[in-house]
């Protein structure tokens, strides 16, 4: 990862001292400009990451039985269909849904975009 390899280099050159106990004004320059660079990166990154306190069992919505494992889920994708609090079925990626007359298909209309 660069920019920790950049922090800890600034830090290692900030520590460095001449015979007389002072920092080389060239050593300062480079930590300042290592030191600009680590935050100039940071600021830059596209990562989001979160903290769980556990992995989640499965990468399969289908199989996994873990709280943990709904919140990976609900970051990475959308549902067709959920419930709210009072257990009724609600529209997210589905915006209408109706069974056929002998009740074996299901047809989805789906949201645009």
């Amino acid at each position: 990862m660069i920019r920790s390899h950049f922090g800890l280099a600034a830090q290692g050159v900030a520590k460095r001292r001449n015979r007389s106990g002072d920092i080389d004004e060239a050593d300062h320059l480079l930590a300042t400009a290592l030191g600009t660079a680590a935050i100039g990166g940071m600021a830059a990154a596209a990562d989001l990451r979160i903290g769980l306190n556990e992995d989640p069992d499965l990468l399969d919505p289908a199989q996994s039985r873990t709280f943990v494992s709904s919140l990976v889920y609900e970051s990475l994708c959308d549902r067709l269909l959920n419930t709210n609090a009072d257990m009724e079925i609600i529209p997210e990626l589905a915006t209408d849904w109706a069974w056929s007359d002998d009740g074996r298909t299901l047809t989805l209309t789906l949201r645009e975009g």
